[in-house]
């Protein structure tokens, strides 16, 4: 993973107005002058400094082995890219994916994956180490919510192993097992994987979903060219990437679209 991955935050209000259409339907007006907050690196939202003016065709991207929140047999997935550093990712958090597991992951319709985008700094590498630890002893989603609860800063020591190391104890995991795990990097290439599986897809910022069947084939040149046009909600034509933190009823809008997608 990068070490010279920097961070901004746009504003999408500043910027022309958004194409929210989805499948050529137009969604309704509150959502169209929402605005659409994302962490990216490498400038503007958009430019991917990890690119190395490498040429990006169609990529694959999928659950991995990631832990699963709902059923595995539903029918969509809600998959985020997310770094447990980023503020935005804090709010898609705690604005969205209540209602969204409450509503969609409860009821069968939908399962939730995290996958990692660990690009604000050490912290976010050793916070997404620190939760592939939890899922070892079966508590990932307790400690998702942990970090996110937790969150207050960015490479500020909130996430630091002694930290990480705290919260596992506060959660009632067993520690010895837990520090041995966090302590010997048995994730680290884990995490960054996932973080270069989604710079593959063409990804340059947080939080970053994809809703749709996985896995699920992604044109990653032209993921980079809509983000470059202030476009945050992508067609992909084999499911729907959400850029930034959009209101509820834009995951909502596009969930229901791509369960008619596939029916």
């Amino acid at each position: 993973m990068s070490s010279d991955f920097k961070h901004e935050e746009h504003r999408h209000g500043d910027g022309p107005t958004p194409n929210y259409s989805v499948f050529g339907a137009v969604i309704i007006a509150a959502i169209i002058i929402s605005v659409a907050i994302v962490y990216s690196f490498g400038g503007k939202t958009g430019e991917n400094s990890g690119g190395g003016g490498k040429e990006k065709t169609a990529v694959e991207v999928g659950i991995d082995d990631d832990a699963i929140l709902g059923d595995k047999n539903a029918p969509i997935t809600v998959l985020e890219f997310s770094d447990f550093q980023c503020p935005y990712c804090e709010k898609f958090f705690k604005t969205v994916k209540p209602t969204l597991t409450e509503n969609y992951v409860k009821t069968g319709q939908v399962n939730f994956v995290y996958r990692d985008f660990a690009f604000l700094g050490k912290e976010s590498l050793w916070a997404g180490e620190a939760s592939q630890c939890a899922n070892d002893r079966g508590r990932y989603w307790d400690y998702h919510d942990k970090l996110f609860n937790s969150q207050d800063g960015e490479n500020v020591g909130t996430f630091s192993k002694e930290n990480l190391k705290k919260f596992a104890g506060e959660l009632g995991l067993d520690e010895g097992q837990f520090n041995e795990c966090l302590d010997s990097d048995k994730y680290k290439g884990e995490v960054e994987k996932d973080t270069e599986d989604g710079q593959n897809a063409g990804l340059s910022g947080t939080p970053s979903v994809f809703i749709g069947k996985f896995p699920m084939t992604v044109n990653a040149a032209l993921v980079e060219e809509k983000t470059k046009n202030n476009e945050f909600i992508i067609d992909l034509g084999t499911g729907t990437l959400i850029v930034g933190a959009q209101p509820l009823s834009v995951y909502e809008t596009v969930i229901k679209q791509e369960m008619a997608r596939i029916r």
